[in-house]
């Protein structure tokens, strides 16, 4: 019989450092998160991100050297458009595309679309 110890369906400890607080409404902006516990449980497809009610994006996990030392691990992922404009919103991560962090776990982890002079209306 074997036995194994698999990871939550989402990190079960909250961002250790927030990501990047912002970007342009269309978009586009890369955004690693830092945390512990992040794994792939869907053969690649379970790592993702939300921003605010936004469609769900992949997510890659790129663990720097200096995050492996104490154990974090990190997590990119590309802020899609913003869905209502120029808005504040929660970002969450999931480890199987499913389950997402709880609010608890996402307090300090916003990113605010900024919409700038260049942007179509």
């Amino acid at each position: 019989m074997l036995s194994a110890v698999l990871p939550p369906p989402h990190p079960t400890h909250p961002p250790t450092h927030p990501p990047r607080r912002g970007g342009p409404v269309a978009g586009g902006t890369n955004v690693t998160i830092t945390g512990f516990a992040f794994a792939d449980l869907d053969d690649g497809q379970g790592l993702a991100c939300q921003f605010g009610d936004a469609p769900v994006v992949p997510a890659v996990l790129t663990t720097s050297e200096r995050a492996r030392a104490d154990g974090r691990q990190q997590l990119v992922c590309t802020s899609p458009p913003a869905p209502g404009g120029g808005e504040t919103v929660v970002v969450r991560v999931t480890n199987n595309g499913q389950d997402f962090t709880s609010a608890e776990f996402t307090t300090n982890v916003g990113f605010t679309y900024y919409r700038y002079e260049d942007d179509d209306e």
